[in-house]
């Protein structure tokens, strides 16, 4: 495979795991209507979860941020990706 080619294809995996990254986070707010009606929410239980999300994912940030930088980008990488989707399964 031709380096070009090769950059290419790194590209569009990075891509979509950062597309795929971004719609997860948003999922809860699209669904926050459904959620609140079939769960009976209030908006005090939805914030506190928004919350607890939001408090997760920055100290899951500033963590990985210290490994990535101590192993590299391409193993952080690796790593990030699959602990993002176990956790994603974990949830289902």
């Amino acid at each position: 495979m031709q380096t070009g080619k090769y950059r290419w294809t790194i590209v569009t995996l990075l891509f979509f795991a950062t597309s795929i990254n971004y719609l997860d986070r948003q999922v809860i707010g699209l669904l926050k209507d459904y959620l609140a009606a079939d769960l009976k929410w209030t908006e005090q239980d939805y914030s506190a979860i928004v919350m607890a999300f939001t408090t997760a994912y920055a100290l899951g940030l500033f963590l990985f941020g210290r490994i990535i930088d101590s192993i590299g980008t391409k193993l952080g990488y690796k790593i990030s990706i699959i602990t993002w989707s176990v956790a994603a399964v974990g949830m289902n």
